[in-house]
Formats: C-alpha cells, structure tokens, sequence
C-alpha cells in the first residue's frame, strides 16, 4: 500500500567528524519518516524522544511545563528560562537513558554561572553526572549553542518527578542566578551510542527512516564535512 504524506519539510544539516561534535537536527512533532540524502559516507544515529522538560521555581514552589516549546522545531516558541535562580531547576525526561543534550540557544546568558547535571536514582535521590557543558564560554553556560554529555552511569534508574513516573529524569541547576534574558529555541536527546547505522555514497547514499517515537537524526562522518539533506514527511 503506497504511502500518502501530506505535509513535508526540507532540511540540509552539515555532519560531523566526532561524536563529540554531532550535529543534531530535530524532528518535526508531525514527521512520520525521514529521506535522507548525504553527499559523503556518513553515519546516523536515532535521537531518544523528548517526553518532558518542566521548569521548576523554587521561590513560588511551582512546576512549568515547556516539553511543547523544546520540541516544536520552532524558532518562534522558546523555553525561557530568564532569571533561572541557582535553587531552581530544569527537569528533563526521556523514556531510556541518553548521553547527553543538544542545546539551540536563542538568548544567550552573560551571567558567570556553571551548571550541574544530576541523574535520578530511582528512589528520589539524585548523582552528579559530571557533564561536559558545550554551551559554556568565559565561565558562562547557555552562552553558545552546544551539547551538555555525560558518561550514563549503572546508578540512572527510572524515578518520578512530580506525579510522572518510570522516566530517565536529569536534574539541571546552575551556581549563579542566569541573565534577565535567557532562551533556548530547541532541547534534543543523544542517543545512548556514539556509532551508528552507514549510508554510504557507493550505494546510492539515501536511506529511507522510520522515525515514529523519535526525536530526531545525529549524523556523525569518518571524513569530511558531508551535506546531508532531509525530506521530514507526515501528515
């Protein structure tokens, strides 16, 4: 039975060499597969879904859900995290573990403030992750676009956060009080990985990818900077 798409979006992403260095692109909430064309033999790897991202206020002991404005693909809607305080947090929920996130900074922080990345241990209790943050420069996080990674340790177990449960949960918070004016355009999940499935030129260098329950595509090359170009398709 052919397949009738409705909608599609085009998109050219630029892979990378390592996946220190991965270049993310983020699924369309409506996309149901992804035609992928690269110019150099590339890898691809699938991003975990992203299931929750709640901003919690300490001072008004309240939780905002953002899962909508991270994962739209849109550069109109934004997670704002102005005045992020040093005893708030940001929580980040996936249904398997994840190496790290993909952070599309919009408003970009000029406050001196580093972060730390907790991870749930499945009784309430949370360890540092001693992340990597890509989006630090001069002392200040969330000042670059960038990837925050870890290693995923044995101890990442599935817990609940506030009344959602059996989730990978990540505990963002920061050392100082953020910008007036901070905002991220997109979060997007690493997957677990770091090598993935080939699409070599030799064979035509397309492949065709289901992408239901997805995230979105990382895209990782052994050489080269390969251009690699996406039809999201959905209805």
């Amino acid at each position: 039975m052919s397949e009738n798409y409705t909608r599609s979006l085009g998109e050219v992403v630029t892979g990378a060499t390592t996946a220190a260095l991965a270049t993310i692109t983020q699924k369309p909430p409506w996309a149901h597969k992804a035609k992928v064309t690269v110019s150099t033999d590339s890898n691809y790897l699938f991003c975990p879904e992203l299931r929750k991202v709640w901003l919690f206020e300490n001072g008004a002991s309240s939780y905002t859900d953002l899962i909508d404005n991270a994962k739209d693909k849109s550069t109109a809607t934004k997670v704002i995290l102005d005045s992020f305080a040093d005893d708030d947090y940001l929580y980040i929920a996936a249904d398997e573990p994840f190496r790290g996130i993909a952070v599309d900074v919009s408003a970009a922080n000029g406050t001196s403030s580093v972060i730390t990345v907790d991870l749930s241990d499945g009784d309430g209790t949370w360890t540092d992750s001693s992340d990597t943050d890509g989006t630090i420069s001069s002392g200040k996080t969330l000042a670059v676009d960038g990837l925050i990674t870890w290693t995923i340790p044995s101890t990442w177990l599935p817990d609940t956060v506030n009344g959602l449960e059996n989730m990978y949960w990540v505990r963002i918070s920061v050392s100082s009080t953020l910008d007036s004016e901070v905002e991220i355009d997109s979060l997007t999940l690493l997957n677990r990985e770091t090598v993935g499935a080939s699409i070599e030129t030799v064979t035509g260098g397309s492949v065709s990818i289901p992408m239901g329950g997805k995230g979105g595509l990382e895209f990782t090359s052994a050489a080269g900077t390969p251009a690699n170009a996406i039809q999201w398709l959905g209805r």
